[in-house]
């Protein structure tokens, strides 16, 4: 007969553990649909407390992923290091959707990551975008 007790048992996620030293990474995302990026000013985050390292697509040495063809950019911005096999380096300075990857912020706490985030200045030059399938047409 099987045993039944009243402890509970609850698993732990990944998310749940917090390990010595870790650090924190949060993406900053395009709020665009269809933009340029002409400039991404990271000096202020880059100042804040805890903040380890800010990555553009300019520290992306091969900016590219795609499910069978590389036609993605890891990041989205201007300073691309090199062409890629599909994209050309001004092609990976346009974001293509809102929640387009522009950088990631990588500090001490998840607080100062988000804090740094918020802190990155990026300027767009809004691109044409199609909102209804048939104007696609």
């Amino acid at each position: 007969m099987p045993i039944i007790t009243s402890e509970r048992v609850e698993a732990k996620y990944p998310g749940d553990i917090d390990l010595p030293n870790q650090l924190w990474m949060k993406v900053l995302f395009a709020n665009r649909p269809h933009a340029r990026i002409t400039h991404i000013d990271t000096s202020k985050a880059l100042a804040a407390p805890g903040v380890v390292a800010i990555f553009t697509a300019k520290d992306v040495p091969v900016n590219e992923y795609g499910l069978g063809i590389f036609d993605n950019p890891v990041l989205c911005g201007p300073d691309a290091v090199a062409d890629g096999t599909l994209l050309p380096r001004d092609a990976q300075a346009i974001v293509r959707w809102i929640g387009d990857k522009v950088a990631l912020i990588v500090a001490e706490t998840e607080r100062q990551a988000e804090h740094a985030r918020d802190l990155i200045e990026v300027t767009y030059e809004d691109l044409p975008a199609v909102f209804d399938p048939r104007d696609a047409l």
